[in-house]
């Protein structure tokens, strides 16, 4: 199909051979002047003259380049580079970055050999501290690229291609230095303390919304008739998060979640805790083991509540349970107040 472009190219060549043609044929009708049909002529001239004048002017004006007022819309980044260097005070800052600057300054200082980027001669790299600051405003503020790309005076394509490598490093440099499970024993003294002994960490999963993939969407959809994501946590007596699991459709269930992730094959095998310590209980070898909420399935290594109807001594269980297992819901809580783009529709590509 030939481009419109070259359409009206081909048209603006015809009116002008046309033109060139009448041109010539004045001149050869004044060599000649005194014809008996020379005034009909030079009539017909001149209206074929105003014909192509009203063809050539539209397509003129069409093939005239459009002036430009800006090649780049002007930006400005003094947000950043003025008001939360300079004027914020701390309060603001934890206000808007749901952190520290301490803490901001060590997520900057882990991954700045994965994300510094050298100045080339058309434009200066983004630093590694406006990069992270980029992706934490993002999580931070319902995920909104348009905002984030006005606030740091960058293109919002820019903003999405910073704030993709930055997660994507998160994940690769600072994920094993967050998540993991630290001493046992105090993590085991922790849930004892609740009501719980032998317990090492407090199972569940939540749905994160994602806007709907373009393949396979319907995998996506949840039993609340939402597009989502399964995120699995595991948190010990404080609330800090020991193992997640991510990636899976929002259709499976937190029984399909757990027996494919790590954790539940590493706590089957009993390798999950050096030397697989045991209690005895009630004249029983009891290992480390989880709580979960009903929707997990009963194992030696996972104990969930019992069913409506208990009985009393079932009933204090199902307390002392729920005060031990409480910890993992108040962690995905504080998650998703601090990070309010995981409330929200998150645009990003899924890898099919």
């Amino acid at each position: 199909m030939v481009p419109r472009q070259e359409l009206m190219r081909m048209y603006v060549l015809i009116c002008m051979l046309i033109q060139n043609w009448m041109q010539r044929r004045r001149q050869l009708l004044g060599m000649f002047d005194g014809g008996a049909h020379n005034a009909e002529i030079h009539a017909y001239l001149d209206i074929m003259d105003g014909m192509l004048s009203s063809f050539l002017q539209p397509t003129q004006m069409c093939l005239e380049p459009i002036l430009r007022r800006w090649w780049i819309n002007p930006k400005t980044d003094v947000h950043w580079n003025v008001y939360t260097k300079t004027v914020w005070s701390d309060w603001m800052w934890k206000r808007y970055f749901r952190m520290p600057r301490s803490v901001f300054n060590m997520i900057v200082e882990e991954p700045r050999p994965h994300l510094a980027r050298r100045d080339t001669r058309l434009r200066k790299a983004v630093p590694v501290d406006k990069q992270v600051a980029m992706a934490i405003l993002y999580l931070c503020h319902k995920g909104s690229y348009s905002t984030v790309a006005t606030f740091f005076g960058v293109g919002k394509s820019t903003a999405y291609k910073v704030i993709i490598q930055v997660l994507l490093c998160m994940e690769m440099v600072l994920l094993r230095r967050a998540v993991y499970l630290g001493d046992y024993r105090k993590v085991m003294d922790g849930f004892a303390e609740l009501g719980f002994p032998q317990v090492v960490g407090a199972i569940d999963g939540c749905h994160i919304k994602i806007t709907a993939p373009v393949h396979e969407d319907a995998q996506y959809i949840n039993r609340k008739q939402q597009h989502s994501m399964i995120l699995q946590g595991t948190c010990d007596q404080t609330g800090r998060f020991i193992d997640i699991v991510t990636g899976y459709a929002g259709s499976n269930h937190d029984t399909f979640v757990a027996k494919e992730s790590p954790i539940f094959h590493a706590l089957k095998a009993g390798i999950y805790i050096p030397g697989c310590p045991t209690l005895t209980i009630a004249g029983k070898q009891v290992g480390p083991i989880l709580l979960g909420d009903g929707d997990y399935p009963i194992k030696p290594w996972l104990l969930t509540p019992f069913k409506v109807g208990h009985s009393k001594r079932e009933g204090v269980y199902n307390r002392k349970s729920s005060k031990s297992r409480v910890v993992v819901e108040r962690a995905f809580g504080r998650m998703k107040s601090r990070f309010r783009a995981l409330s929200c529709n998150l645009d990003l590509e899924l890898k099919m």
